[in-house]
């Protein structure tokens, strides 16, 4: 598989929810106080959220996972699955990946 053509999920946490929940409660008290802060604060939590959407990829550019599993497994035999992880960045490793 063409490593630039993976095809990458977006999986919603629960505190995605809260999250937004509270984006749409600043917003909506701005809108009703008029306060340019709360627009403010409203703002930068919508830019923490464009942030992290559009440097998540970055992130895990240029890395290489291999497999390596048995030839054969038996069904209700545990075996064991090795991943190996390749970063082939030069300048900003990728650090703390949850698999």
């Amino acid at each position: 598989m063409n490593p630039r053509k993976a095809n990458m999920k977006l999986v919603f946490q629960p505190a995605a929810g809260v999250f937004a929940a509270i984006f749409l409660l600043v917003l909506l008290a701005g809108f009703n106080t008029g306060e340019n802060l709360l627009y403010l604060v409203a703002v930068c939590t919508a830019s923490f959220l464009m942030c992290s959407l559009l440097l998540t990829p970055l992130a895990l550019r240029k890395l290489k996972v291999t497999r390596e599993a048995p030839a054969s497994a038996h069904r209700k035999d545990p075996f064991t699955v090795k991943l190996r992880i390749e970063n082939r960045k030069r300048f900003f490793p990728s650090v703390s990946l949850r698999i």
